[in-house]
C-alpha cells in the first residue's frame, strides 16, 4: 500500500509555483482560512472547506476564486522570478499578487501546491 505523508510546516518555506518562480508562504494556519474568507466576503454559514464528498455543496467557482486570492495574499511574504514590465525584481504587494493569481497557471499551482496540501493536513486534524 502506497502511504502518503503530509507535513505542516512550522516555519516559512519555498515553492516553485511555475518554473522560475518560486513563491516564499508562511505555514498554513486555520486562522488563515478564515481571514481569507472574511476578505472574500464568505461567511460562516456559507463556506466550506471545499472537500468533495463531505456532503456540503461546491463552493462557487467566483467564491473559490476570491477565496484562493485571499489566502495567496496572506500566505505569499516573497518570491523569484517575478518582475515588473522592465524585468526589475518587485516585492509582493496585495495588488501584485492578485495580479499573479489572475494567471491560471499561477492560480492552480497554488491552489495545488499550497491550499490544498495544507487544508488536507487540517482536515485531519493536524494544525
Amino acid at each position: 500500500m502506497t502511504k502518503i505523508a503530509l507535513t505542516l510546516h512550522t516555519a516559512p518555506y519555498d515553492i516553485e509555483l511555475l518554473p522560475g518562480v518560486t513563491i516564499t508562504v508562511e505555514p498554513f494556519k486555520r486562522a488563515m482560512l478564515r481571514e481569507a474568507d472574511r476578505m472574500a466576503g464568505i461567511d460562516d454559514t456559507t463556506a466550506d472547506d471545499g472537500a468533495e464528498g463531505d456532503g456540503a455543496e461546491a463552493m462557487s467557482a467566483e467564491r473559490l476564486e476570491a477565496r484562493v486570492v485571499s489566502l495567496a495574499q496572506l500566505s505569499i511574504r516573497d518570491w523569484a522570478g517575478i518582475g515588473d514590465a522592465d524585468g526589475n525584481p518587485v516585492s509582493p504587494t496585495p495588488d501584485l499578487i492578485e495580479q499573479l493569481m489572475q494567471d491560471t497557471s499561477a492560480f492552480v499551482a497554488f491552489q495545488r501546491k499550497y491550499m490544498l496540501p495544507a487544508m488536507q493536513v487540517v482536515s485531519e486534524g493536524n494544525d
